[in-house]
């Protein structure tokens, strides 16, 4: 591999880990996609690692999977919601949506529940934040700089651009 090709892999590299900390700038939707696979591969993966060494007392990984992969996309989806030219206080419908689902598999986990899910005051929020996330996934972004920065460039650099 030659420098410079090695180079590009580190300078992209350190923009994609960039923008899972960073709320400044914006996201594409291309870079949200990205982030997501990326936090859920990540969650699952550590709890995939630890489920031997650790006492899961409360609930199965996969809850505590849920609940992980919820916080590690809120600043992704504040990146996403800044490419339309919003503030990011509407991005944690995703962390909501996924703590929600993350109690309703806890309640069938423990007996309190009869199916997997949740009940029905409950079920109605999850499905109207699950509705907001995908409005802010397909909402079109601003094709112009806005207050949030400049339109994302590069397709492997949009993610943290």
């Amino acid at each position: 591999m030659s420098a410079k090709a090695h180079h590009t892999i580190l300078t992209e590299l350190s923009a994609f880990s960039r923008g899972l900390v960073d709320p400044r700038g914006r996201t594409s939707r291309t870079g949200l996609v990205i982030y997501v696979l990326a936090a859920t591969g990540l969650a699952n993966a550590t709890l995939w690692l630890i489920k031997d060494v650790w006492e899961f007392s409360l609930a199965t990984p996969d809850t505590y999977s849920l609940i992980l992969m919820g916080m590690l996309i809120i600043v992704p989806m504040i990146r996403r919601c800044h490419d339309f030219g919003n503030a990011g206080w509407i991005a944690l419908v995703a962390p909501a949506t996924l703590c929600l689902k993350a109690y309703g598999t806890y309640l069938w986990e423990t007996g309190q529940s009869l199916s997997p899910g949740l009940d029905y005051p409950l079920n109605a929020v999850a499905l109207g934040l699950v509705v907001a996330f995908w409005v802010i996934f397909f909402w079109p972004p601003k094709q112009e700089q806005n207050r949030f920065g400049p339109i994302p460039h590069s397709r492997l650099r949009r993610a943290a651009a």
